[in-house]
């Protein structure tokens, strides 16, 4: 992460005092990074659950697989035997060998990962429905010389974590940046959520971790 070319901050000129290392960032980005965790989430969850050697989940695998995208997948994964032989497969007739396994099982979650995220609206009614709460981690100071270090104020029972709540339209603000890789549109979202933190919330323009509470 540059540190030049940081705006002036409550924090000076970011990284100016050693407080740009790897475990700190934009909240922006560590909540683009927390969305991503939810997605990933989503597709175990709505993943076949036995595993591949199973004739269940050989089945349930291939049966996701049907479609043109999913065709294609096996294919470009190193499937090429026949739809016969495939058939024979899916209906336990035929076991494909250990290495054909890894293969169907690779194509299965990339395709299930393609199908979560062509379509994010199951994230954004999640924001409508319940809203959404963030645990925010601040700045790893630890790298920072102990007379430039920052007094984050801190608030309840959680230690240095901060909860907050998240509106719908500032969810729905995050999520389609996201969607479209719109990385300036992270960090205005971002700053506009945590604004009325509190008088202070400039302190939370850059953490070390956020967290999805009901993603």
């Amino acid at each position: 992460m540059p540190t030049t070319a940081e705006p002036q901050t409550e924090w000076g000129v970011y990284g100016e005092y050693g407080a740009d290392i790897d475990a700190n960032k934009h909240g922006g980005l560590a909540l683009a990074a927390a969305v991503e965790e939810a997605i990933r989430d989503q597709v175990l969850r709505g993943g076949v659950k036995s595993p591949p050697s199973s004739r269940r989940g050989l089945a349930g695998r291939l049966n996701y697989l049907q479609s043109p995208a999913g065709q294609q997948l096996l294919r470009d994964n190193g499937i090429t035997q026949t739809n016969d032989t495939i058939r024979r497969w899916r209906t336990g007739r035929q076991n494909p060998r250990a290495e054909d396994l890894q293969r169907i099982d690779d194509a299965f979650w990339l395709l299930r990962d393609r199908n979560v995220r062509r379509n994010l609206n199951w994230l954004r009614r999640r924001g409508e429905s319940g809203g959404i709460a963030l645990e925010i981690y601040p700045v790893d100071q630890r790298s920072v010389i102990p007379a430039r270090r920052r007094d984050i104020p801190t608030v309840g029972t959680s230690g240095e974590v901060r909860e907050k709540k998240v509106g719908p339209g500032q969810w729905t603000a995050v999520v389609d940046a996201f969607e479209n890789g719109d990385e300036q549109g992270l960090r205005d979202a971002w700053e506009h959520i945590i604004s009325d933190i509190d008088s202070d919330w400039r302190s939370y323009i850059y953490v070390s971790h956020v967290g999805l509470i009901g993603a």
